[in-house]
């Protein structure tokens, strides 16, 4: 072999440690959010907890902070609405760039769950509009300390103060609320259906069918447990491209 050839042999070398590596880190980031979302989750279902349990553990001060930090805005509707934002900021983003890489979708997947969590204890939140109950800060959550929310201190006071639309607060809420653990339980089945073929490293040719299979999962769970027409009909639309693959193949 000539001497022309080691740098050659070497680069390549390189590659392919450099490649292992990130397989490697991608397989610990889809495994620190299994371990740290999902399980917690899991928990919750099998012991019977609210899904506020989950937020309150674990979302809540992301949520605290986004007000912290916006409302140096000074703009009212823009600090009432900075925590649900900043919370949406912390799960949508980063899952839209997990997605990118079907190494990391399990990844995706579980920070989609996370903002569906978000979405319904946003919901529940709303619902409570017109008669202003909850707590005022982080230290509530910790402390219990109910009831110390007034229409100054509710965000969707505020918000739907500002746009006039209080007195649908209730309806605007409940959609929210169902639409949201319609996305969380969607996610949370097809990050637990897909979690070991994922860090043993299979990779989903198409992320919609991977997504369609939690999906249609989770329509038949949703049905036979008589949840809300918005989780069934969510469920069935994100599975209409696993299904329609199916058809095609099949012929029908």
């Amino acid at each position: 072999m000539s001497n022309e050839s080691y740098p050659e042999s070497w680069e390549k070398q390189n590659e392919e440690y450099n490649e292992k590596r990130m397989q490697a880190e991608y397989s610990m980031l889809n495994g620190v959010l299994f371990l740290s979302f999902v399980l917690p989750a899991a928990f919750a279902i099998i012991t019977s907890l609210p899904m506020s349990f989950f937020y309150f553990l674990i979302i809540v001060w992301v949520h605290e902070a986004g007000h912290g930090f916006f409302c140096l805005f000074g703009n009212t509707l823009l600090c009432g609405f900075s925590g649900f934002l900043n919370e949406m900021l912390f799960t949508l983003v980063p899952a839209m760039i997990c997605f990118r890489r079907k190494e990391i979708c399990l990844s995706g997947c579980i920070l989609l769950m996370c903002a569906g969590m978000s979405i319904h204890n946003t919901g529940v939140y709303m619902q409570s509009a017109q008669n202003p109950y909850g707590m005022t800060s982080f230290a509530g959550a910790l402390t219990g300390h109910y009831g110390t929310m007034t229409e100054k201190t509710h965000d969707w006071s505020v918000i739907f103060g500002e746009l006039g639309i209080v007195s649908d607060s209730y309806g605007i809420g409940k959609f929210t609320e169902d639409f949201g653990r319609g996305i969380a339980v969607i996610f949370f089945i097809t990050s637990v259906i897909g979690a070991f073929p994922v860090m043993y490293g299979w990779r989903p040719k198409k992320m919609m069918n991977f997504i369609g299979c939690g999906a249609l999962i989770s329509a038949a769970y949703f049905i036979l447990s008589g949840s809300g027409v918005t989780e069934i009909i969510l469920a069935l639309v994100l599975s209409v491209p696993l299904l329609r693959e199916f058809l095609t193949k099949v012929n029908f």
